[in-house]
Order: structure tokens, then C-alpha cells, then sequence
């Protein structure tokens, strides 16, 4: 496999007053996605990181936030990155490799779409 992976901000929680300052981004919900260069598939990792003690010297104000700082924020902060890149390398191999693949039975009936449903 040849992954390469990235970054996706999902969502992000704010006090709107913290410390003396306003709309302090607390929380921020992502992704971290990998996609398979050689068979496509894509998988992800979903996390958060709280962010509750805000440097004031370095306070980014809310309006001026930029996705890539944010992403940025979450690269310097996030220390599970080996363990979300192995999740997704199994999902993908489980995509490529699938343990459960419904198929007709041999002797040619089709493959019932609900066979639980009555």
C-alpha cells in the first residue's frame, strides 16, 4: 500500500470568553484520512483535542483563524498518529482484502438482498 494522508477539520467548539479573551477555540474535531495511491480506497480516523489554556502572547482572534492553522494546531498537539495510521491501514486492507463478500451460492441462486427480512 502507498498511503498518503491529510487532514480534515470536522468541527470546533469555542468559550466565548476565556482568560480575558473572546471566542477561544476549546475543542476541535477532526479527521485524519488516508487514501490508498494504488487502489483508491480511502479510510479515516475521527478524534478531538481540547484546547483550554490559551497563550495570550500567541492568541490567534477567531475571525482571522485559517483551516491551516488550525490543522497545524492539531499536527503539534495530537499524539496519536501511529495508532490512527494503523487503524487506517487495516481499514483499507479489509477494503482490498474483504473478510465477508456476499456472492450467489454455487449451485446459481442469486444471493437474497435481505435474507432476514420477512
Amino acid at each position: 500500500m502507498n498511503i498518503e494522508y491529510s487532514y480534515r477539520i470536522d468541527g470546533i467548539d469555542i468559550a466565548p470568553k476565556l482568560d480575558n479573551l473572546d471566542k477561544v477555540i476549546t475543542r476541535v474535531g477532526f479527521s485524519y484520512i488516508g487514501k490508498d495511491a494504488e487502489s483508491g480506497f480511502e479510510a479515516n480516523f475521527f478524534d478531538r483535542l481540547d484546547f483550554i489554556h490559551p497563550d495570550p502572547e500567541n492568541f490567534t482572534p477567531f475571525d482571522d483563524v485559517t483551516e491551516d492553522e488550525c490543522i497545524k494546531w492539531v499536527e503539534d498537539k495530537w499524539t496519536s498518529v501511529d495508532m490512527a495510521k494503523k487503524s487506517i491501514e487495516g481499514q483499507i486492507e479489509s477494503k482490498i482484502n474483504p473478510m465477508f463478500k456476499p456472492v450467489d451460492t454455487p449451485w446459481g441462486e442469486p444471493m437474497i438482498d435481505n435474507p432476514t427480512a420477512e
